[in-house]
């Protein structure tokens, strides 16, 4: 049974933030990687390799896929658990809990070389070391040996460890490419970005905003975090040269939570991958920083989740199988796209119809190459199954610095116009919200660009 709501209790979530980027059409080959029916999961990619956490043994090892013959096989299958591997060239790094000491184990980093098939202890502190990641000849990881958390390195070609974080707050998470090492930071009372050069052996803060920033990752020029300065989880970009930074596009980026503590996201040159909570299911989705486009990668059912990239292949954890397994999917082109997609986010704020008002907003922002200052107010149209709205004549207001700094364009429709249509709309008995979709559409300097969302009523 349905029936229509009463209006002195419907209450509109109205105003929106639109942020746009272009999507692309992208083809390209989707391969299961694992097919045992335990769990595989927690993938890194170099090159043409992948490796994983693999529980087919019952206790976790590292396992091995070469993309270029397609074969898989067991790497480190020790009786202790093996967590956490990264990979550079021939070189994988991992957490190892095979010590045991004082009647606890105790994790510490090992290093395994596939061109000679040895394996390295690379700490062997009495407390624990984690985190790892690798480039080239290094190695970094977090270490409680202090009692608090420190980012130490180790240089494969000399032998020799370096404690590069003394602080008394903890600082945890690191990542590493060639001469630059990120982490997460803690000393200012929330998590921050801090970058250090090992070349020039000089330690820089890049993010000072009050709210936490953490789980960095970098490739060469490029820093990738979650940030949380907006009120939810989003993805920001850091360029080294030029000490500029932005926002990734990212629709509904999902941040990991403990207990699994890591980033949901990778980066490859100018390609960031990330898993995205999109309406209601956990895809991949790849963003180009040089051309501004978006693409889907997946689009199972199924969570995909913990996405990792190396130039033209993407790894991730999969469950359309009922179980974790490794999937990969190489890209073969990406198409630029003819309509900019807007990606339209209901903010926190209520309209009551009840109240005084006439009007209701939604604020268009482009983080991507296109300039929402330069949107033709007259050319924007909202759909609903209510109905199909334009702005209100002469309301329009352009901001350079509006929503996350960027350029914005507030359109102003007429509520009442919209109250009055939804009295058409029936909606299912028994519940206390209904949501139907929307679409704003419109001109960018002569571009088509949309974007879609949810209107959600208050039915009782």
């Amino acid at each position: 049974m349905n029936r229509k709501y009463d209006i002195p209790l419907m209450v509109l979530i109205l105003t929106a933030v639109i942020t746009a980027t272009a999507t692309a059409a992208i083809t390209g080959t989707e391969t299961q990687v694992t097919s045992n029916t335990s769990s595989q999961q927690d993938p890194a990619i170099d090159d043409s390799r992948i490796v994983w956490v693999d529980y087919r043994n019952q206790s976790p090892d590292i396992w091995l896929y070469d993309i270029a013959t397609a074969q898989e096989e067991p790497v480190v299958t020790a009786y202790s658990a093996q967590w956490e591997p990264a990979l550079s060239g021939d070189k994988i790094v991992y957490s190892d809990n095979r010590r045991f000491t004082n009647g606890n184990r105790l994790f510490d980093i090992y290093l395994y070389d596939l061109s000679t098939k040895n394996e390295t202890l690379i700490t062997d502190n009495i407390e624990d070391q984690r985190f790892s990641d690798i480039s080239g000849n290094r190695i970094v990881w977090a270490d409680d040996r202090s009692g608090n958390g420190d980012i130490y390195y180790y240089d494969i070609a000399t032998g020799q460890e370096v404690q590069i974080t003394n602080d008394t707050a903890p600082q945890g998470f690191p990542a590493i490419s060639g001469d630059r090492i990120v982490w997460s930071d803690w000393r200012n009372g929330n998590g921050d970005i801090y970058l250090y050069n090992i070349a020039a052996g000089k330690e820089v803060q890049i993010t000072n905003d009050s709210v936490n920033q953490r789980y960095p990752v970098i490739d060469g020029d490029s820093i990738l975090w979650g940030d949380n300065r907006t009120g939810k989880w989003e993805i920001y970009l850091y360029h080294i040269a030029t000490g500029k930074e932005e926002m990734i596009p990212a629709g509904d980026p999902v941040p990991s939570q403990p207990p699994n503590d890591r980033e949901e996201y990778d980066i490859s040159g100018n390609r960031v991958v990330w898993r995205d909570y999109n309406k209601g299911n956990d895809d991949i989705f790849l963003y180009d920083i040089k051309t501004k486009e978006k693409a889907q990668i997946t689009s199972d059912p199924a969570a995909q989740v913990y996405p990792v990239i190396s130039g033209d292949y993407i790894a991730w954890t999969d469950y359309r199988n009922g179980n974790e397994d490794i999937y990969l999917f190489t890209i073969a082109t990406i198409t630029n796209a003819s309509v900019t997609e807007a990606h339209v986010e209901v903010l926190p704020g209520t309209v009551d119809p009840a109240l005084a008002g006439d009007s209701f907003l939604a604020s268009i922002v482009f983080t991507g190459r296109e300039n929402a200052t330069q949107i033709d107010p007259n050319s924007v149209v909202l759909s609903c199954d209510a109905g199909t709205y334009t702005p209100i004549a002469g309301r329009s207001v352009a901001s350079a610095d509006g929503a996350y700094g960027l350029p914005s364009l507030t359109v102003t429709f007429d509520r009442q116009a919209l109250i009055n249509d939804l009295k058409s709309i029936s909606f299912p008995a028994g519940e206390k919200y209904a949501r139907f979709p929307m679409t704003i559409t419109g001109n960018v300097s002569g571009k088509p660009f949309q974007g879609t969302d949810v209107i959600q009523v208050a039915t009782a």
